[in-house]
């Protein structure tokens, strides 16, 4: 059944965290175990892509009362709250947007090649 899957969507090497790995010969636990671990990937993006465009439209257009401001505010406060407690602004500018970029790139490289590494 599973090489029925593969035959018919054609999918012989799957691209995670930067990594080929070949699908013919793993487990449906293995395949999930990746879907898992993709999606993590997919989640810490998301973050990183949020406090991005959340700091681009601060400089733009810096109107708290819009609703994409509100949504933005809503998915990065959490991470980056932390920074805020540990960092104040610097000459009236907000550096916690670089802080918790570089944490998140930083927990990215540290977290995700240990999590492929036990499978492949």
């Amino acid at each position: 059944a599973k090489m029925l899957l593969f035959k018919a969507i054609n999918l012989e090497v799957m691209s995670l965290g930067g990594m080929g790995v070949y699908l013919q010969n793993m487990g449906v636990g293995v395949l999930l175990y990746f879907a898992v671990v993709d999606v993590l990937i997919q989640i810490i993006d998301i973050f990183f892509f949020v406090i991005i465009v959340q700091v681009i439209l601060s400089w733009v257009n810096p109107n708290p009362h819009s609703p994409m401001h509100a949504l933005l505010h809503s998915l990065s406060y959490p991470i980056l709250k932390p920074f805020k407690k540990l960092l104040p602004p610097i000459a009236g500018v907000d550096i916690t947007p670089l802080f918790a970029l570089l944490s998140i790139q930083v927990l990215k490289m540290l977290i995700i090649p240990p999590l492929l590494g036990l499978v492949v």
